[in-house]
């Protein structure tokens, strides 16, 4: 083993949106930390995210809000539509900045990331650092990387997504599940395109066993997703030409939106979770965002959960030191949340992406007759975060 060795505080492995807005926080707090992320360089390739107001909330901590708005697109009405072409809601989102104080916002990832390194030190961001394993300590833990370094500190963060090596040592027996359904995500430049839709609105459609919904994601770009009932091995030989096979009697502008994706883009996520575990960490060692609880994206709420996670965590060890007390306090106030945010995921998904023919009508029939006022009801439970947050 090699003798070079450095010490920190907090110790975050992985560098994406829970792990670069835990450091962000951390460092309003006067919190030591850094973060080590496998990838050499930052990672441009990502597909847009909603950032409801439960995120927009948690990120005004950071100070952030106006220049996440001033990158993205504020949704203010969301449409639900059949595959042939007819609208079957129109659920007014714009109502829910009435009731919570912050917009429901759509961006691209790479926005995201940008903005929150640009409000975290850079000497504290290590890229191409590959964890290997860590040790518990009798006062913290050490980190060895692949690359024969070790780190100390006093805690240790996962925050390296659904197939987390920090959990895998942690909690080596709980595997992920396959959903059934594989998501196909892209961005398209807006110019190329033309008018589509009004920026303030987001639209998705329905059809048997997949979906496709699309929203700007900012002035200059589109960002469409198709989850997709299949295999999960499932590889095309031709993924665009698979798309537009599949959409091709669906309504405008779905074909558009394809053919106009450079298909070296185009992002292939099987969509996995896990049932949903209480236990976190143990000792000094925690884990935050889908590392913790990997949930399907039918609320479109991961990244949102992990940007609530990154601030209780924050408050816990600002509350309680840098200490297990701490850790398991976060995991325990986050547990009952983001069980019913995981649940009410996975409910959704199994309807919204059912083959049956039964069920595909009593959904387009609920869609008709259940208001956008109730719909919107019900998307405030997930999304309203109360003043403890």
């Amino acid at each position: 083993m090699d003798s070079q060795q450095a010490e920190s505080a907090v110790i975050i492995i992985g560098g994406g949106i829970g792990g670069l807005t835990l450091a962000a926080y951390l460092q309003k707090l006067n919190l030591a930390c850094e973060v080590f992320e496998t990838a050499k360089t930052p990672d441009p390739i990502g597909g847009g995210l909603k950032l409801w107001p439960n995120a927009l909330k948690s990120f005004a901590n950071l100070g952030v809000v106006q220049q996440l708005k001033a990158k993205g697109s504020v949704i203010k009405t969301g449409f639900v539509k059949k595959n042939d072409g007819s609208i079957l809601s129109r659920i007014p989102l714009g109502n829910l900045e009435h009731s919570t104080g912050y917009p429901t916002l759509s961006l691209t990832r790479a926005n995201i990331l940008e903005i929150l390194r640009q409000n975290i030190s850079k000497d504290i961001i290590h890229n191409g650092k590959k964890f290997q394993l860590f040790e518990d300590t009798s006062d913290g833990v050490k980190v060895i990387f692949e690359d024969r370094s070790i780190h100390h500190g006093k805690i240790l963060v996962g925050v390296d997504g659904v197939q987390s090596a920090v959990r895998g040592q942690l909690f080596f027996d709980r595997k992920l599940e396959y959903a059934g359904r594989i998501s196909w995500r892209g961005l398209v430049s807006k110019n190329r395109l033309g008018a589509i839709c009004p920026e303030t609105e987001s639209w998705e459609i329905l059809g048997k066993g997949s979906r496709f919904g699309y929203a700007h994601m900012g002035a200059e770009q589109i960002g469409w997703y198709a989850p997709i009932n299949n295999l999960e091995d499932f590889y095309p030989v031709d993924t665009k030409k698979y798309l537009l096979d599949y959409f091709k009697s669906w309504p405008r502008p779905v074909c558009e939106l394809i053919e106009n994706t450079q298909v070296e883009t185009i992002v292939r996520s099987p969509i996995r979770y896990r049932g949903f575990d209480e236990d976190w960490g143990r000792d000094h060692a925690t884990l935050l965002g889908d590392a913790a609880h990997a949930m399907t994206p039918d609320l479109a709420q991961g990244a949102c959960q992990a940007i609530e996670d990154a601030i209780a965590l924050g408050n816990a060890l600002k509350a309680l030191g840098l200490t297990p007390q701490a850790l398991r306090a976060y995991e325990k106030g986050r547990i009952e949340r983001v069980r019913y945010v995981a649940n009410r995921s996975m409910r959704i998904g199994k309807i919204s992406n059912h083959e049956g023919a039964l069920v595909s009508w009593l959904m387009e029939k609920m869609w008709k007759i259940l208001p956008g006022s109730i719909a919107l009801k019900g998307i405030e439970k997930v999304v309203r975060l109360d003043s403890s947050n």
